[in-house]
């Protein structure tokens, strides 16, 4: 195999691993996130004051954005190989 194709075969792996990755952590981010929104601390149920709102609103935008990351940089890298 040439240098080309090794490059191919590992970006290829990487994109595989970046998506089960996002895969993986989908499950865990939503109950940590779910716990946190929960929490004494934050209590995102019953929000009065704008900084109470704010923490809750990026702890659900944490969700979509670190899974729609992880499978945006492994789209990106079949791009790439694709290119």
């Amino acid at each position: 195999m040439n240098k080309g194709g090794f490059t191919v075969l590992i970006s290829l792996m990487v994109a595989v691993v970046l998506f089960i990755l996002g895969m993986a952590l989908a499950p865990g981010t939503n109950d940590t996130v779910d716990g946190s929104m929960g929490s004494a601390l934050v209590n995102c149920s019953t929000t009065d004051d704008m900084q109470t709102k704010a923490v809750c609103t990026q702890l659900d935008l944490f969700k979509p954005l670190l899974t729609g990351l992880l499978f945006g940089l492994a789209g990106f890298v079949l791009v790439q190989i694709a290119s």
